[in-house]
């Protein structure tokens, strides 16, 4: 059985607005949440802009996700057939069906976006387009490994294979949060953070001092084996 939603700590609000030009969306509202909803629906309010290339395809393994367009159109490919929603017209893409979409258009569209069960999406989104609102892009292969590690409910993309992003995750998701990386910052969310751990990814200098700092450790953790082994020859 899955369960509808999952409590966070510092939940987002329904009509906290993020905008982003990294990503293909210019902004997005959340108007349905986890705990608004009791667990039974996430759902966003996007507007993407004109020649958006869209997103990877993907699969949500325990999610139906729905679309309405309210203005202008979107191209979406679901089961490998595509197809365009116009303005007025709606989409059910099954949960385990893989799918993306992109605005092939010339003007900005504007959809409601539905998951059921909500699960984490609400987390989820909101760190990814905080962290490439304010890092300018989704690239860093630590935080994607912790925070994507964190969400294969809520979604998952369909190449490389999944058990491979798993093993690959499994053994990055690790050494990012032991650099400082994190899977949730609660400040995009729409809330202040109680701590500047809290207040986004670690800077540069931080990732290399905890770097240097964990080489040391490892360093001394084989000289002493060496020397304990040399004790007992």
């Amino acid at each position: 059985m899955v369960s509808k939603g999952h409590l966070v700590e510092n939940p987002v609000r329904p009509g906290h607005v993020m905008e982003n030009t990294v990503l293909g969306e210019n902004r997005i509202v959340f108007t349905k949440t986890a705990q608004q909803t009791g667990g039974e629906v996430f759902g966003l309010e996007v507007f993407i802009r004109a020649g958006t290339p869209g997103t990877p395809e993907m699969i949500h393994s325990l999610q139906d996700e729905s679309f309405e367009v309210l203005s202008g159109s979107l191209d979406f490919r679901v089961g490998g057939q595509e197809r365009r929603l116009e303005a007025g017209e709606s989409l059910l893409i099954p949960k385990g069906t893989p799918h993306n979409w992109w605005n092939a258009s010339d003007e900005e569209a504007h959809a409601l976006v539905e998951l059921r069960p909500a699960l984490r999406s609400e987390e989820m989104f909101a760190n990814i387009y905080g962290i490439s609102r304010e890092t300018g892009s989704f690239s860093n292969p630590l935080q994607m490994a912790v925070l994507l590690n964190e969400h294969f409910n809520e979604g998952h993309l369909t190449k490389p294979p999944l058990l491979v992003q798993k093993a690959m995750f499994g053994v990055l998701a690790p050494v990012g949060r032991l650099l400082g990386y994190k899977a949730h910052y609660p400040k995009y969310s729409g809330w202040e953070p109680s701590s500047e751990e809290e207040a986004g990814p670690p800077s540069t200098t931080k990732v290399v001092a905890r770097a240097a700092i964990a080489a040391s450790l490892l360093l001394a953790a084989f000289f002493l084996l060496g020397w304990r082994r040399r004790l007992g020859t």
